[in-house]
C-alpha cells in the first residue's frame, strides 16, 4: 500500500504484542459483555477508559471503580485535551485493552493535511505516561490472533503478522469495520451492495468475518441488513452474534450465519444490548421520535430465550448507551436528549444515580 506499508510495518509492530487467538472465555469484559460499535470504552482492572464530549473536546475519561467517580485521564487542570500536548487529547475510539496493553486512536493536530476532514487517526500505544501518537494515519486497527489487522488511508484491508515482517495486504479496497475477534475471526460491518428479492441490488451493511492469520483469507458474509439498520450494529457474547431486523426485533445467529432465531416481539434498541451471565439486558430508543411512550423501557431476558423480555425499570429519558464492566453490580448508561449521560443504574434497574467527578 505505497508508503505507507513500509513505514507502518517499521513503527507499528512495536505495539503488536503476540497474544494468540482468543475465546469469550477469555477476552477482556468489555469484549465478553457484548462488542462494541467504535470501541469508545475499555475495561481494566481498576478502572474504565472511556471516550467522552467535554466541552466540545473529545478526551479519554478514566472511571474509578474503588472511589465510583470520573476524571480526566489527563490530570492537568490547565490542558484542553484537544493538541497533541495532551497525554490523551483527539481520543478517535478503537480503544483496546490487549492483555494489559492499552492503546488507541487519536488525531493528530499537527497533520495538515487531515486537519480539514480528520478522516484518519493515528494508533496511540500507552507508554512513559501517555498514550504517544505513531508517525502515519491509518482507518482503524485491531489486534487479533497475535497480528495487528489495520484498515489504511487507501482504503484497503491487511495485517502486520506476529513476530514481525511486511504488511499483508488481503483487500485494496474494503469498507470493512472490525468490531470484535471471536475465536480464529474478526467479526464486522461491511458498507455494500446487497440482494433484495423484491427490489433486487440495493445499499446496505452485511455483517463479515475474516479468518485470522491467513495471507489468503477473504471476508465471508454472515448477515446482510437493510441501509435502515443502525450502521450494520451488531453485538455478539462469543456464542451468537445479535442484530435487529427492519422492525428492530432482535434477532439472532450462530457464528456462522445459521440457525437464525427471533428472540423478542418488542422493539429492542440494537446498541443498548449487552449481557451478564446468564442474562441479556437492553433498551429502546427511537431515534426518530423523542416521544415514543416506549423511550426508556429496559429490559432483561435469558440468554437461552428461555423467558420473554422482563420490563425492569421505565425512565423518563432513554438509554442510549449500557455498558458493563466487570466484578460491578451495575452498569455506566447513557442518557438520550441530556447534556451529560454519565449515569450508573443498579442491573435490576433500581437506583439510578448521576456518577460524581472527582
Amino acid at each position: 500500500m505505497k508508503n505507507m506499508v513500509i513505514i507502518l510495518c517499521a513503527l507499528l509492530w512495536v505495539i503488536c504484542a503476540a497474544c494468540g487467538g482468543k475465546t469469550s472465555g477469555d477476552l477482556p469484559y468489555d469484549y465478553n459483555a457484548m462488542f462494541q460499535i467504535e470501541r469508545i470504552y475499555c475495561d481494566t482492572e481498576d478502572t474504565l477508559l472511556l471516550r467522552y464530549l467535554v466541552g466540545g473536546n473529545v478526551t479519554l475519561l478514566e472511571y474509578n471503580k474503588e472511589l465510583g467517580m470520573f476524571e480526566y485521564f489527563c490530570k492537568d487542570a490547565s490542558c484542553g485535551h484537544n493538541t497533541n500536548d495532551c497525554i490523551a487529547g483527539n481520543v478517535v475510539g478503537d480503544l483496546e485493552n490487549n492483555h494489559g496493553e492499552i492503546s488507541l486512536l487519536r488525531n493528530n493536530t499537527n497533520d495538515i493535511s487531515n486537519r480539514d476532514t480528520q478522516r484518519y487517526a493515528y494508533i496511540s500505544h500507552f507508554n512513559n505516561g501517555r498514550f504517544e501518537l505513531g508517525r502515519d494515519p491509518i482507518g482503524s486497527f485491531i489486534h487479533a490472533g497475535g497480528h495487528l489487522y489495520v484498515a489504511t488511508v487507501d482504503g484497503g484491508y491487511g495485517y502486520f503478522p506476529s513476530g514481525g515482517g511486511d504488511f499483508i495486504l488481503l483487500q485494496e479496497e474494503s469498507h470493512f469495520i472490525h468490531k470484535a475477534e471471536i475465536g480464529e475471526y474478526i467479526y464486522g460491518t461491511e458498507y455494500a451492495d446487497i440482494t433484495d428479492d423484491d427490489s433486487g441490488s440495493r445499499r446496505g451493511y452485511t455483517i463479515s468475518r475474516l479468518k485470522t492469520g491467513d495471507p489468503e483469507a477473504e471476508f465471508e458474509v454472515i448477515k446482510e441488513f437493510p441501509i435502515g439498520n443502525l450502521g450494520g450494529v451488531f453485538r455478539s457474547d462469543g456464542e451468537y452474534l445479535y442484530y435487529e431486523d427492519e422492525e428492530f426485533r432482535l434477532m439472532r445467529c450462530n457464528l456462522d450465519g445459521g440457525n437464525e432465531t427471533r428472540m423478542t416481539d418488542i422493539r429492542v434498541y440494537i446498541q443498548s444490548v449487552v449481557y451478564d451471565g446468564d442474562y441479556l439486558y437492553f433498551s429502546w430508543y427511537n431515534r426518530q421520535d423523542a416521544f415514543d411512550p416506549d423511550n426508556g423501557k429496559y429490559y432483561r431476558m435469558k440468554r437461552d430465550g428461555s423467558s420473554p423480555p422482563e420490563l425492569l425499570a421505565h425512565f423518563d429519558n432513554a438509554l442510549d448507551t449500557i455498558i458493563p464492566m466487570a466484578d460491578c453490580d451495575y452498569f455506566i448508561v447513557g442518557m438520550a436528549h441530556t447534556q451529560d449521560w454519565l449515569y450508573i443504574i443498579d442491573k435490576d434497574g433500581s437506583n439510578l444515580r448521576e456518577i460524581p467527578w472527582e
